[in-house]
This record gives structure tokens, C-alpha cells and sequence, in this order.
């Protein structure tokens, strides 16, 4: 959906670009002003070379203990998945709030997995909103475009926020 309006609105300029660039000093000034914002988009953009790397990333997530009389605890996740790794010794004291062991969970890492698309997907609807602005401010996009644009970005945020909270 972004790539679609991204060319939309690329398309559009190109289009005005063209109908209006015939013998005007007005069009020539606004095809440099174009140019200009075109380039300093262009000037932050890196390119890397990918490569193989350890992930470390941890979460803190909730879950219980029960105690009985016969000093048997039941220790239950609110995910599913395997423990990696036992923090904690038998008789060991613990108070709340302490990680008492590390569950490797299938389900944890297709949640951050989403998450991390739509934190992309919200900087490429942040990059984009700035473009359109821009462009329209020289009056190469039209209202609608910036509005689109706006829409994204704000769908984009509440995705993202959604998956943060």
C-alpha cells in the first residue's frame, strides 16, 4: 500500500512537472526546488552491507507462583515455550518482580517480529508524510497526496503503538 501511493504521488509530480515546464521560469524554479528536496531526502540514506550477527534481545514478561503446604510450587508463563535456563537454586530465596528463568517462546518472537515490521512500516509512512510536504509546499503534490500521506502515518503509528503496549 505505501509503494502504491509513494508512486502515486511520484507519478502525480512527474506529471505536473511535465505539463508545466514548458518556457516557464516558474516551472524551472519549482523542478530545482523539487530537486533540492529530493536530495536532501536522498543524502540520508545509508547503505550496508548485511550480515550474520547474535540476537540478544530480552522481554520481561508476567507470570505466577503458587505455593502449597507440602512446599511443592507451581510455576506457570503466560506464554508458551521451553526454559532455556533456570536463575534461580532450589530453597534459593526470591522476591517479586525476579526472573526466575528463561522461556525461548515461538510466540514471543513472531509478536517482536511484527512489531519490528511495523516500526518499519511507520518510519517509511514518517519519510514519506515529510516528502509530500514538502512537494506540496512547492506545489507539486496535491492536498489529497499530503492527506494520504498523513492517514499512513498516523495508521502506521497505531500499529506500531499497538504492538508496543
Amino acid at each position: 500500500m505505501n509503494k502504491k501511493i509513494f508512486k502515486g504521488a511520484f507519478l502525480s509530480g512527474l506529471v505536473c512537472l511535465a505539463f508545466t515546464s514548458c518556457n516557464n521560469s516558474k516551472a524551472s524554479s519549482n523542478a530545482v526546488k523539487q530537486n533540492e528536496a529530493r536530495s536532501s531526502e536522498t543524502s540520508n540514506i545509508k547503505i550496508v552491507k548485511v550480515s550474520v550477527s547474535t540476537f540478544t534481545k530480552s522481554l520481561k514478561l508476567p507470570g505466577t507462583v503458587k505455593s502449597s503446604p507440602n512446599g511443592i510450587v507451581n510455576v506457570t508463563s503466560s506464554v508458551n515455550g521451553v526454559i532455556e535456563r533456570v536463575l534461580v537454586n532450589i530453597g534459593q530465596n526470591v522476591h517479586t518482580g525476579q526472573p526466575l528463568f528463561l522461556v525461548k517462546s515461538a510466540d514471543v518472537a513472531n509478536l517482536y517480529s511484527n512489531y519490528l515490521q511495523a516500526k518499519a512500516q511507520y518510519e517509511l509512512a514518517k519519510k514519506t508524510y515529510e516528502l509530500t510536504k514538502k512537494l506540496y509546499a512547492i506545489g507539486s503534490m496535491s492536498k489529497f497526496d499530503l492527506d494520504n500521506a498523513l492517514a499512513n502515518l498516523k495508521s502506521s503509528k497505531a500499529l506500531m503503538d499497538g504492538y508496543y503496549a
